[in-house]
């Protein structure tokens, strides 16, 4: 295809004729070339370059031109230019000089019309094809004297003295043109070559690909089983790009009437933008006739129909399809097709077997699309219902604007009600909730609390039916049960804590050594771990180590001691036992995430600090992937067992229960157990010591086990006994809980009725527990419908 012609007939394109002329302009500059001679060399350009002819006239030799194409490109990538912008400098400088017209005709390129097209304001050198249609093609230009990248839009010159296509042509030009919108492409200058009057329309240049592609490979994707949540919002995301761009095109009057996927760029820093608007319709036009090619080799899915039909059969709507009057909600019908590719992969209208145009136009005006479910599983059941609407087969039952469908995406993507579907009652009671959370807290509690006075009461009341033993034994498995649970969250809650507290920028930038003797710096990073300290109860330590010091705590934070609630700062401190070091030792080899939780025996390394034992929490902090250092968070287990079991219940004081750690060292013990025991009992003291006969509680377990303990016939005891273990923490970490039954304390029915409380109390407490969880799990499934 020719866009513009010339006698002069030299007949080279894109870069080597770009280079051509630029080293014929330092050959005339630097005096290896006259005026005269270059304008005998170029009539002999007709089959070749000219870089041929200036080695066969003794211009150049092809090691110097070798030599200079790299001079060239270095130069070039120097000063950070195109090498069309390189050559115009270049040329620039030479032409005031030129007195030859077909010298100074070669060097601006007007030479040949595949390389060049002239406007009144300029020209554009013509790189590379970049799309092709019946009507014309769409080139790569770079725009002199500026040198920027642009888009050229010509009319193809089989139709280039049709009178009908070029209305058509620059009617696209002018309704494009009064489109302002950072999602509809810009017209930056249209008008004839002034060489040989071909019309051309000049726009910005978009790098990226087109929504189509995206889609293609969001399914893709797909069918390999790979994630696809970013990839589906940003298709999402793209289309309410294009529904504010439809939006405000009607609301200045111009329906677009061609919508589809291959007709939305995406460009590479994520500009969204809708193109092709050579069927768009003014709303002061009445002229509906619009020339089209007849070329016969339009793709079923991309070209436009060559009859009177306007639009891509594959997306068409009803209405267009029966030769109708289009209007804006022919448009919302297209943004609805758009949907339908986004979540089927495949365009709304497919050509059944031995079916032509003359029968699939009437089908498709007669006959409602398939449901994007019905085409494909997996299609979030509301995202389908918005679908539906947008393509309803009654126009008047669409979206009434692009607006208001996109509103309906929006609130889809937010896990809000939408209008194009009605829900049922647990839809919207989820959904109040979300709106009422405070409300709905206060209202969750007062039910809760009486479902449990009803319960407590009924247990009340019913304990006398119940005997000593299975009272005992199903309120001591119920707390085993329960504090399993509230062990298991609160290790988690450590753990995710510990990697919480990796990712804070103030924790990277001290150990990157950001924030060097800033106090204020160093007094705000103070406040954060103190905040950490106090936030999961029972822990004792916070403290950050680099990587180049892996013995000193470039700040810690701690508990002045164990009975003092306020804190203290240290700077620059060494690790306090060989435990710690070797712990963060192994954690630096870590990837980014992992936590490491390690026993400290207190005992071993600082005899004065009784037999205390902690549990640390370590996990690297990475700053992309560079190794910073190490976070740590030190815990109290005693303390945070005797705190959990205290949450429970209060009335658990009331119990004979005596709790000790994994070593059976005794950590807690209530009143009424150390009445039960004919010897006395203290903290820290080995269970086993008093009653050697719990030397069988040595398998973790959640189960219970009973232990008769025989002091004599008139103090006798039974001990029910378990060994909880909590992974969590560490392998080996357990706690044993002890509940002592003394038969000569407690009257049967004192302790039947006690039993019976507890464990009514228990009992709402779990349904109360298994209702809110049940309610958090619909409240996820309303609010994250998921596409799969």
């Amino acid at each position: 295809m020719s866009l513009s012609s010339s006698s002069s007939g030299f007949s080279t394109s894109g870069s080597v004729w770009v280079f051509d002329r630029l080293i014929a302009a330092l050959a005339v500059q630097i005096g290896r070339l006259d005026e005269e001679r270059l304008a005998g060399i170029l009539p002999k350009c007709s089959g070749e370059g000219l870089a041929h002819f200036l080695i066969e006239e003794g211009v150049y030799t092809a090691e110097q031109l070798d030599r200079l194409r790299g001079d060239i490109e270095r130069e070039r990538q120097r000063r950070e230019l195109s090498l069309g912008q390189y050559a115009t400098l270049v040329i620039a400088k030479v032409l005031p000089g030129l007195k030859d017209d077909v010298v100074r005709a070669y060097l601006v390129g007007s030479t040949n019309g595949e390389s060049r097209c002239f406007l009144p304001s300029g020209y554009y050198e013509l790189i590379d094809v970049i799309g092709q249609g019946g009507l014309g093609r769409v080139w790569h230009a770079q725009e002199w004297p500026l040198g920027r990248d642009v888009a050229v839009k010509a009319l193809s010159e089989r139709i280039v003295d049709s009178e009908p296509h070029r209305r058509r042509f620059f009617r696209e030009a002018r309704l494009t043109g009064r489109l302002q919108h950072p999602n509809i492409l810009t017209v930056y200058q249209v008008g004839d070559d002034s060489k040989t009057g071909s019309p051309f329309i000049v726009m910005p240049l978009i790098g990226g690909r087109t929504l189509h592609e995206l889609i293609t490979e969001l399914h893709q994707r797909r069918s390999a089983g790979e994630p696809l949540a970013t990839l589906f919002d940003q298709c999402l995301s793209a289309l309410i790009s294009v529904c504010h761009a439809v939006e405000y095109a009607h609301s200045v009057g111009v329906i677009h009437r061609d919508i589809k996927p291959s007709n939305v760029m995406i460009g590479e820093f994520g500009e969204v933008i809708l193109i092709d608007w050579g069927l768009a319709k003014s709303a002061e036009e009445t002229d509906d006739v619009l020339p089209q090619s007849s070329t016969g080799t339009e793709s079923w899915l991309e070209l436009t129909s060559p009859d009177s039909k306007l639009g891509t059969p594959a997306y068409i709507p009803p209405e267009q399809a029966r030769g109708d009057q289009a209007d804006h909600r022919s448009d919302v019908y297209g943004l609805g097709t758009i949907l339908y590719e986004i979540l089927t992969g495949q365009p709304p209208h497919r050509r059944r077997e031995v079916e032509d145009r003359q029968t699939f136009y009437p089908r498709v005006a007669s006959e409602p699309t398939d449901h994007p479910r019905v085409r494909r599983r997996g299609v979030p059941k509301r995202l389908s219902a918005i679908c539906e609407k947008a393509m309803a087969f009654d126009p008047d039952e669409r979206y009434p604007s692009a607006g208001e469908f996109a509103d309906d995406l929006k609130r889809w993507q937010l896990g809000e009600s939408i209008a194009a579907c009605r829900e049922d009652i647990l839809h919207r009671l989820a959904r109040l909730v979300l709106r009422n959370r405070t409300v709905s807290t206060v209202v969750s509690a007062t039910l809760m609390g009486l479902v449990l006075v009803v319960t407590l009461f009924l247990g009340y009341n019913t304990a006398g039916r119940n005997s000593l033993t299975d009272s005992k034994l199903q309120d001591f498995a119920s707390t085993i049960r329960t504090l399993h649970v509230v062990i298991h969250n609160s290790a988690v809650d450590l753990v995710d804590n510990n990697r919480l507290l990796s990712l804070l920028p103030s924790v990277r930038a001290d150990l990157k050594g950001e924030l060097g003797d800033n106090k204020l710096d160093q007094s705000n990073l103070a406040q954060v771990l103190e905040a950490f300290l106090r936030q999961g109860g029972s822990r004792t330590k916070v403290a950050l180590i680099a990587k180049d010091k892996p013995m000193i705590a470039r700040i810690a934070v701690r508990l002045t001691s164990p009975d003092d609630p306020n804190t203290t700062v240290h700077l620059n401190q060494d690790l306090e036992t060989s435990a710690e070091i070797r712990a963060v030792a192994a954690t630096l080899l870590l990837p980014p995430g992992e936590v490491r939780v390690t026993h400290i025996e207190a005992i071993d390394e600082h005899p004065g600090a009784e037999q205390e034992r902690r549990l640390i929490a370590t996990t690297p902090v990475y700053d992309q992937d560079k190794l910073l250092g190490v976070a740590l968070i030190e815990i109290d287990p005693a303390n945070r067992i005797v705190d959990s079991l205290l949450r429970l219940d209060e009335k658990i004081l009331d119990l004979p229960l005596i709790v000790a750690d994994s070593l059976g060292i005794v950590i807690y013990a209530t009143k009424q157990a150390r009445d039960a025991l004919p010897v006395p009992l203290t903290k820290f003291e080995p269970l086993t010591d008093i009653i050697p006969e719990l030397s069988s509680l040595a398998i973790p377990s959640t189960e219970y086990q009973t232990v008769p303990v025989p002091y004599s016939p008139k103090d006798s005891l039974i001990a029910y006994g378990a060994r909880v273990p909590i992974p969590e923490w560490h392998n080996d970490e357990s706690v044993i809980l002890v509940v002592l039954e003394p038969y000569k304390t407690l009257t049967e029915a004192q302790q039947n009725r006690f039993a019976s409380i507890l464990y009514s109390a228990a009992g709402a407490v779990v349904v109360g527990i298994v209702a809110l969880v049940l309610l958090l799990r619909l409240i996820q499934r309303v609010t994250h419908e998921r596409f799969a």
